[in-house]
């Protein structure tokens, strides 16, 4: 997405900054970045490049099967098309996406496609995660069979975007928007189909390769998630680390063990939540800073104004009237 910014004349610092990131986050191969950061960064691109989703269709086509790390090599790596389409859906989690796979059967044990299942990614951001994802499938099929991959129709649950003409031509497939589901559906010679580089040893390598990360993710995330969960639906009332997990069954002990083991500080989280519901306030409501100020719990609009400018470099006027004009 960075690049892109920079291949289509937008300097992505502010789009990274609306992040929480700063470019050297996004250089480092050994960096760590949230899920909330990915999608703040993501909704930053969609502000950008509203006007030229065709931009969100050539960003999916950079997501290359190796780019996803052992999950792709897993792919790579497994023994038939059916099982590379199998894996690919049961570990979902692994890719860079919200949307979640499943494979589609025309009758039973007979993989037919994917469909794809988009009913929690946030309602403004669906037509961009869609597009961005039937290219990002059509890629990965791609590089999995060496060829290009036999694709009966794309059908996408949402309106058809601007230029929707030139997205059968890029996809090379028949698609149909306005669709009741979204589903990439396989033209039948997919069967005899062959993967190239299918190695049993290597699949189950790197298919445990890919259990051990989902699990490590369940672990380290389980109870900061529901800490989470529990922060953005308070108001301007920050309970204490002790207090929430008292309400959570958690030992003050093991919460802080867990958040070490992600790289941050229950202090952290609260500050994630309140820069989130700020974005928010001053975005979607007309409510004063003053009174943003009160709602999040600042005792002073000065102490609110200085946290935001920490957190975005801008003061939250300045962020306000960015977010207004680029509407």
């Amino acid at each position: 997405m960075v690049a892109m910014l920079r291949e289509a004349g937008v300097r992505p610092e502010a789009a990274l900054a609306e992040a929480g990131l700063a470019s050297t986050d996004v250089e480092r191969p050994d960096g760590v970045i949230t899920g909330d950061q990915e999608l703040r960064l993501e909704r930053a691109f969609v502000t950008r490049t509203r006007d030229r989703p065709g931009l969100w269709l050539e960003l999916g086509f950079r997501y290359r099967l190796l780019s996803y790390g052992p999950f792709g090599l897993a792919i790579l790596s497994a023994r038939t098309v059916a099982r590379a389409v199998e894996f690919a859906a049961g570990f979902h989690e692994l890719a860079f996406t919200l949307i979640e796979y499943s494979v589609a059967h025309d009758r039973p044990g007979e993989v037919a496609g994917l469909d794809a299942d988009f009913s929690w990614v946030p309602r403004e951001m669906r037509e961009f995660m869609v597009v961005r994802d039937l290219a990002a499938v059509r890629r990965l099929l791609d590089d999995m069979v060496g060829a290009p991959f036999p694709i009966r129709e794309f059908r996408a649950a949402i309106a058809a975007p601007a230029g929707e003409t030139r997205f059968g031509e890029s996809l090379r497939a028949p698609i149909r928007f306005g669709a009741p589901r979204t589903q990439i559906l396989f033209a039948p010679s997919w069967r005899r189909l062959e993967m190239p580089y299918g190695n049993p040893l290597l699949e189950e390598t790197h298919e445990r390769q890919c259990r051990e990360l989902l699990a490590g993710i369940a672990v380290r995330s389980s109870e900061v998630e529901r800490v989470f969960e529990v922060l953005v639906r308070c108001h301007g009332r920050w309970p204490t680390i002790d207090e929430i997990c008292a309400k959570l069954g958690l030992s003050t002990r093991t919460l802080r063990r867990r958040l070490d083991e992600r790289g941050t500080s229950y202090s952290t989280l609260v500050e994630e939540v309140r820069r989130k519901q700020a974005e928010e306030l001053l975005c979607q409501t007309a409510l004063s800073v003053e009174q943003i100020a009160d709602s999040l719990g600042y005792a002073e609009t000065a102490s609110f104004t200085h946290a935001f400018k920490r957190w975005t470099g801008r003061p939250p006027s300045h962020f306000r009237h960015v977010a207004e004009r680029s509407a």
